[in-house]
């Protein structure tokens, strides 16, 4: 079974399950999600836990020594098992195979692991675990989520603000939940008063956003230009190199070279952005884009990077 972070309070209302595995790279979503389990849990009794952190040279076997043995008092106990790169090696799948498959009496299993890539969703213990176990994903916040979610946030905390101070805060913390709890923290502290305004954002939150060129050559796709020198500027800032930024647009750029052309035509453009490696969940803000600018538009911007190219490489002048 699958579920996102907010389908887990109805889930918990329904029953616990025996096992559980919690991914993704929002930590915020991710421990706060595992909170909630945990509350529950102890609610229904599950008084012990035992933590156990996969790291090189980690005993599997203690895991399945704890699951097998009689619990301390008889008591409902937690066994938690942090993989954080989410690599269990060869004994370490067997192991959670066999906990998806057979979970140990009076025992309630969460493994807890950073997103998971391809090849360890293709891994026989992953796929037993969403057949018999609950896959909690974690997804990070799109830009458009995050007000709303500040709001949220701000209402918890007894605090409220207007779109604008919360449209600023959202721009400080883009891409950081847990640093966007702690400013929220902060101004709940610093602000003496209900109401946050935007002085109040702008003398007490840090630029505190995460953004990668990925995320950057998206909102450009996306046609929204306004947020660009802000992003441009956090990718800087976090150390991204001049020409890797310049190699992933000039790829994008002759992608949008390509589809345009065949929107143009009248051609279909899925086997086309197959062909050149544009990823399904991408596609159609390619297609978008593509739709939006003409062929020569994407071309100017094409003959653009090759300039700065040569800025970059110190042939000509310019930033």
């Amino acid at each position: 079974m699958k579920l996102d972070h907010e389908q887990l309070d109805r889930h918990l209302k329904k029953g616990l399950q025996p096992v559980y595995l919690f991914s993704g790279n929002e930590p915020l979503l991710v421990m706060e999600a595992v909170d909630r389990l945990r509350q529950c849990a102890r609610s229904e009794g599950f008084s012990e836990r035992r933590v156990y952190s996969v790291e090189a040279g980690f005993d599997w076997d203690e895991v399945l020594l704890v699951g097998n043995s009689m619990s301390l008092f008889a008591e409902c106990r937690i066994v938690e098992i942090v993989m954080p790169g989410g690599k269990a090696g060869v004994r370490g799948s067997r192991v959670l195979e066999q906990l998806a498959q057979s979970p140990p009496p009076d025992t309630l299993v969460m493994v807890i692991a950073d997103k998971l890539d391809e090849g360890v969703r293709r891994a026989k213990w992953y796929r037993s675990f969403e057949s018999r176990a609950v896959c909690v994903q974690i997804w990070p916040l799109a830009p458009r989520q995050l007000p709303s979610w500040i709001q949220k946030r701000l209402s918890r905390y007894g605090l409220q603000a207007g779109m604008d101070a919360v449209n600023l805060l959202a721009e400080r913390v883009e891409g950081n939940l847990l640093a966007a709890d702690q400013e929220i923290r902060k101004l709940k502290m610093l602000v003496n008063k209900p109401e946050i305004a935007v002085d109040d954002v702008m003398r007490a939150v840090v630029d505190s956003s995460r953004h990668n060129v990925f995320q950057f050559v998206d909102e450009a796709m996306a046609g929204r230009m306004s947020r660009l020198p802000h992003m441009l500027g956090r990718v800087r800032a976090e150390g991204s190199e001049p020409m890797m930024v310049l190699s992933v647009l000039a790829r994008t750029f002759r992608t949008l070279v390509g589809v345009s052309e065949a929107v143009r035509s009248g051609r279909n453009t899925d086997p086309i952005m197959a062909d050149m490696g544009v990823w399904k969940s991408r596609r159609a803000m390619v297609s978008n884009a593509a739709r939006r600018r003409s062929p020569a538009y994407w071309q100017r911007c094409l003959s653009h990077c090759s300039q700065i190219d040569r800025m970059i490489k110190g042939r000509c002048d310019g930033n």
